[in-house]
Parts: C-alpha cells; sequence; structure tokens
C-alpha cells in the first residue's frame, strides 16, 4: 500500500491526518471552498471523505447529488487488487445511501490507447434553446409506468421500492381494488 498511496500524502508527521484545505482556506480567506479532506489509514484501508461538492451526478446515467452529499471513499489493497468501495449519502435526493464498489487489477506492462474522441452536434438547435420543461409540465413522467404496466409510485419511488415489501404493498392493494 506505501508504494501506491504513501503515507506520507495523508498523514502527518506524527501519524495525524494533515487537513491541508484547512491552511489552502486559511490563506484564500474563503472557508468552505475547497472540497479537499484528510484520508484516514486503518490498517491497508485508506478512507477519504468529501464534502462541499459542486451538484452533479453520481452516475451519467442521471442519479442526481446535490452539493449537500457527502462521498467516503475506501481503496482497499489486496495483492495486486485494489478495491474501491464508494458511499454516497446525499439529504436531498438520495431516500438511502448509495453504495458502489469497483475492483481493479494491476498490471506491470498495460497500456492505453489514444482515445478518439471528437466533440459533435447530435441535436441541430438554435443557438440559445434549451429544452425544459416547466414544473407540472412534462409530460413524460409517466411514460415509463404506462409501458410497463408497473404503478407510477413504482417507477418514481426511492429505495423503498425495491423491497420486498413494497411487492406485499402493491399485492395488497391489488387485492383491495377486486
Amino acid at each position: 500500500m506505501e508504494k501506491v498511496f504513501p503515507r506520507g500524502c495523508v498523514d502527518g508527521p506524527h501519524g495525524g491526518a494533515v487537513d491541508e484545505s484547512a491552511k489552502l482556506q486559511e490563506l484564500l480567506r474563503i472557508p468552505g471552498l475547497w472540497p479537499l479532506r484528510p484520508g484516514k489509514w486503518d490498517n491497508d484501508i485508506l478512507t477519504v471523505t468529501t464534502t462541499h461538492l459542486k451538484e452533479g451526478w453520481i452516475r451519467r446515467n442521471g442519479i442526481t447529488r446535490s452539493d449537500r452529499a457527502t462521498v467516503t471513499e475506501h481503496f482497499i489493497k489486496h495483492g495486486n487488487r485494489l478495491t474501491l468501495v464508494t458511499v454516497v449519502s446525499d439529504p436531498i435526493y438520495l431516500t438511502e445511501t448509495h453504495v458502489r464498489s469497483r475492483d481493479y487489477e494491476f498490471e506491470d506492462n498495460m497500456t492505453i490507447g489514444p482515445y478518439p474522441c471528437e466533440p459533435v452536434d447530435e441535436i441541430d438547435r438554435p443557438a440559445g434553446v434549451i429544452p425544459h420543461h416547466l414544473p407540472g409540465t412534462n409530460p413524460f413522467l409517466e411514460e415509463y409506468a404506462k409501458a410497463h404496466g408497473v404503478p407510477l409510485e413504482g417507477a418514481r419511488g426511492g429505495a423503498a421500492t425495491l423491497y420486498p415489501e413494497y411487492h406485499k404493498k402493491l399485492a395488497a392493494e391489488r387485492a383491495s381494488k377486486k
């Protein structure tokens, strides 16, 4: 672990965490500006907690993250493998914590070729036109539920709609309508 994450990068000279963000904020005189937070070692696990993020996305497919979210990352090394466990807590958009883990394997001779990426206009629109729906006017909110025959609450619901108890609730509602 030492070679990948030198302890001096995240620990002070006596093993205590050093908060470089506090030093930067003091120098710049802008409190709460820097999202950098100190890491903490627990055996071979490096844990980094980040706050003060800009609003963004947890995943590119649209899971939104607010500026009040907290992201905690655990970097765990097992021989040639590195596991990254990311935990996102967000009181605005998430009804429960979002946890994701990814595994990486070290390869000595790995090379990544050039990534040929060119920007293109995918949709032709006049300059300044931004597609949007004002609150209460989006005609597509019920589209998925209707197409797949699921209740709107189930299609748009939070974490509670993922658990077996929700299926029991649906079955009870269907039985009471008969």
